[in-house]
């Protein structure tokens, strides 16, 4: 029988793909790490046996290599970070990242011929968030609160609510969706990211309608809700029944985008700052 490689991304379980279960070796080491889809964790070649050895059925897997892109040149860092204009830093502009198909068959390691679905599979465990962002994006989580207008909120949908592109142009990114009538607005231009006309802002200004979900970043679990009348991210009681309004039921919506707090997580980890001395130069790092 061929290996089949079976990945389920909704799952709730969390995947351990940045560091071997048993040692310190990533994604960034050499020969990266096997993650397996069925424990959803991942291992170095000199410890997977100690996995094998307890799940002996457990034998394909997918070989994640990470290797960092080199910068010609770092962007400078903005005088003032503003609300809602944050940068998206996708990870496949900063690393290549390849995958391939393995089978381990009595200690050998050996790659095999992928199938259509062994393919979309490895996407998917590459394209998934881990366990440990997972924590990060939690641990950097504010707490929201509802605002005044969520109270005694009322609805008024138009006709015909499209979800593609935004109603004044055709941006078909950074979407924001009216919480009050539906209709789509792009979000504000973002400092050297993601594209904005400012739509979904002149909507409210045009008719008063405050709070508005961002589209691309909707899941069960995220949700990015914004009152431009207080200028602040909220929480939203029932936003998830508001939106069926609209048609959209987050148990079959797929995420596209960031999140905020992503967004917001990944903008403070890239700052990298220089030890210097008095005279100015750079100190010796005393780690390795």
């Amino acid at each position: 029988m061929s290996p089949q490689i079976r990945f389920d991304a909704k799952s709730s379980v969390p995947l351990d793909k940045d560091q071997c279960f048993y040692c310190y070796r990533t994604l960034l080491s050499p020969s990266g790490l096997l993650i397996s889809p069925s424990s959803r964790r991942a291992y170095c070649d000199d410890h997977v046996h100690l996995h094998i050895q307890k799940y002996p059925s457990d034998t394909t897997y997918v070989r994640l290599e990470k290797t960092e892109r080199t910068k010609d040149e770092e962007l400078s860092r903005p005088d003032k970070m503003i609300k809602l204009e944050i940068k998206e830093e996708k990870e496949s502009d900063k690393y290549d990242l390849v995958t391939t198909p393995i089978v381990i068959t009595n200690g050998s390691i050996s790659q095999f011929e992928p199938s259509p679905e062994d393919t979309e599979a490895m996407k998917a465990i590459a394209d998934a968030q881990s366990a440990a962002q997972k924590d990060d994006v939690k641990a950097w989580t504010q707490e929201y609160t509802p605002c005044e207008h969520t109270i005694e909120f009322k609805q008024s949908p138009i006709a015909n609510v499209q979800l593609k592109h935004c109603a004044q142009c055709e941006l078909d990114q950074n979407l924001w969706i009216c919480l009050t009538c539906g209709q789509i607005g792009c979000g504000r231009a973002q400092f050297g990211g993601v594209p904005g006309n400012t739509h979904a802002l002149a909507h409210y200004k045009d008719v008063g309608h405050p709070i508005a979900v961002k589209l691309g970043s909707l899941s069960k679990d995220v949700m990015d809700v914004y009152c431009y009348q207080c200028d602040e991210e909220i929480t939203m009681p029932g936003v998830a029944g508001l939106l069926k309004t609209f048609g959209i039921d987050l148990d079959h919506f797929e995420k596209t985008e960031k999140s905020l707090v992503e967004l917001e997580l990944e903008q403070n980890l890239k700052w990298e700052f220089n030890m210097l001395n008095d005279e100015g130069e750079e100190l010796p790092n005393c780690l390795w």
